[in-house]
């Protein structure tokens, strides 16, 4: 049996979708989110987060935003539970979305918290810069990603990369599914294609 192909989410590039810009300042311990830490009693009860003025007004079922984390609707979140990812896998945290006028999105959006990460870097194909004197990937140089799909566990579909945790990938029948049920904004790049 072939091996799945994996992608790797990207700010999406299109100029009319809508874009957060203010997560890391949402809550205290965001930060959490770029460790897949499991955020339970941590996160705020009714957390709202507005489309960027500065960004396109599309509202999409994936939220667009600078800082790597996956927003997604009720209808995209239907979709990864009805493949598997329950709360072991991926925590769903709800948030309020408001468009660039400030009204409230009447559907259900949130954060997908991906809590497995798998030690997968192809270290000699990738294209990356490190920390001085550490064997520790600098997030903003990685321009080019590749990985080792061995080190990859078969059901894995929406996981983090081990080495880079605030970078999650997904696995390619995953996307597929969500593209054919028509869901907006998916923004990912293929392995080895240039990274914005």
């Amino acid at each position: 049996m072939p091996r799945h192909e994996y992608f790797i989410f990207v700010i999406n590039s299109d100029p009319r979708v809508g874009t957060i810009k203010n997560l890391d300042d949402a809550f205290a311990d965001y930060w959490m989110l770029n460790e897949g830490m499991a955020l339970q009693g941590k996160y705020p009860p009714k957390l709202e987060l507005a489309l960027s003025n500065k960004s396109g007004d599309m509202v999409t079922d994936f939220i667009d935003n600078i800082h790597k984390v996956v927003l997604v609707s009720e209808k995209a979140r239907a979709i990864l539970e009805q493949a598997g990812l329950g709360p072991e896998l991926v925590e769903f945290l709800p948030f309020t979305l408001k468009d660039r006028k400030r009204k409230k999105v009447a559907e259900p959006y949130f954060i997908a918290n991906a809590l497995q990460s798998f030690d997968c870097f192809d270290w000699d194909r990738s294209k990356y810069n490190l920390y001085p004197n550490k064997r520790k990937v600098v997030s903003t140089s990685l321009s080019k990603l590749y990985v080792l799909e061995d080190k990859v566990p078969k059901d894995a579909l929406f996981f983090r990369l081990g080495e880079l945790k605030n970078r999650i990938l997904i696995r390619s029948d995953l996307l597929e599914t969500l593209k054919a049920a028509g869901c907006t904004g998916i923004s990912v790049a293929a392995m080895g294609e240039p990274l914005p």
